[in-house]
């Protein structure tokens, strides 16, 4: 089942051009690794996905929704069956650890129930929020204040609200890039058990041995055009990937 069609989809901004006139789409359960060197028109792609900007030319289609005109009321429910991680985090510092993985259901509750949910969570809800916290292995910080913690932590408190959300398709960019090797293959890990659930994760990765890895498919941008689209193993295999040279990309960074 195809959810995401692109058809000669072209981003411009006032300083240049994001994307240019890109075609490809993108099937439920799929995992699919966004790979390419910095400026390539991966965070471009990713912020047309969930809606955050929109295409200035071609046709995106995402659910069945017309992304090149689409009205604020329907964008609203579309969001609704996307959750995004963050490169910058998005966590809210004066909060707790519980409450910020709240949030990723703030969507389906009206304002009342929200208010609830701020000043007290039942014991269903803090179970459940701390069963994925266990999976990101960070569950003894349940009750800190996200403003205590690492940029390494407060990144997989941002990813854990996604996960606590219940959204069809996830939308992370750069979502492991700043943790150890461990805990990044807790991260891939946690994904790929939302994929083993049907669900379809587009991700932004900066190392090349994890998409090559755990990804079934990998596009990868080179100024603002796809220069490859296929399996992780043709991947290895190809000119595209001989050209990502550097030793940062080749292998990831760590700066937890």
């Amino acid at each position: 089942m195809e959810i995401i069609s692109a058809k000669k989809v072209s981003k411009i901004y006032s300083n240049g051009q994001g994307l240019k006139s890109v075609d490809f789409t993108i099937s439920k359960g799929e995992f699919v690794g966004i790979v390419g060197e910095s400026g390539a028109g991966k965070t471009t792609l990713m912020r047309l996905l969930c809606g955050a900007i929109f295409p200035t030319d071609g046709e995106l289609i995402i659910y069945d929704t017309d992304m090149t005109n689409i009205r604020r009321a329907r964008l609203t429910n579309l969001r609704r069956k996307i959750s995004v991680v963050y490169q910058n985090y998005n966590v809210i510092p004066c909060l707790d650890v519980a409450r910020n993985v709240m949030l990723g259901r703030l969507s389906e509750v009206s304002w009342l129930e929200t208010i609830r949910r701020l000043f007290f969570l039942n014991r269903e809800e803090l179970g459940e929020i701390k069963s994925i916290l266990e999976k990101l292995n960070i569950a003894d910080k349940l009750n800190e204040r996200c403003q205590e913690l690492s940029g390494g932590q407060q990144q997989r408190v941002a990813i854990a609200r996604a996960l606590y959300s219940k959204a069809d398709l996830f939308i992370a960019d750069e979502p492991i890039a700043s943790v150890d090797p461990a805990t990044a293959n807790l991260i891939i890990n946690a994904f790929k058990d939302l994929k083993y659930q049907g669900k379809t994760i587009i991700m932004n990765l900066h190392q090349l041995d994890h998409a090559i890895k755990h990804c079934d498919r990998i596009l990868m941008f080179e100024q603002g055009e796809i220069c490859f689209d296929g399996k992780p193993t043709e991947f290895a295999q190809s000119s595209a990937y001989s050209r990502l040279d550097d030793k940062d990309l080749q292998m990831g960074v760590t700066n937890e």
